[in-house]
């Protein structure tokens, strides 16, 4: 398991690689083809959708900056009918919830990969 340190060395590592542009490119294009405005970005590691987009909701694991809320996807809760995040009163960088039904587009990144087992990966699928 990584340490948080760690993470963010290699949330920093991973937005410098030219197939990381090349990625993030292509999803940018293709929302903007689609007309999207409002984008959650699951597994952000540094929300690099943030420029391209009018509002975008990042979440991570652990957050390596103030615009991503920090939370496990998995037990943060899809609420239809709010329209913004719901964070801890105590940790307003911890996410509880987020909308649901409010998204134009979703960009849920390395979050297969980080489920422990393939039963576990195919419940989430």
């Amino acid at each position: 398991m990584l340490t948080e340190h760690e993470y963010k060395e290699a949330v920093v590592s991973t937005q410098m690689t030219t197939w990381h542009r090349t990625v993030m490119a292509k999803v940018v294009d293709v929302f903007k083809q689609q007309g999207a405005k409002r984008i959650i970005d699951v597994g952000s590691g540094f929300n690099p959708l943030e420029v391209h987009f009018p509002q975008v909701t990042a979440v991570d694991a652990v957050s390596s900056e103030p615009t991503i809320f920090e939370g496990d996807f998995l037990k943060v809760d899809v609420v239809d009918g709010l329209t913004n995040v719901r964070t801890d009163p105590l940790d307003p960088q911890h996410c509880l919830a987020v909308p649901g039904s409010f998204y134009d587009a979703a960009l849920v990144s390395l979050v297969l990969r980080s489920l422990g087992s393939v039963d576990i990966r195919r419940k989430f699928v």
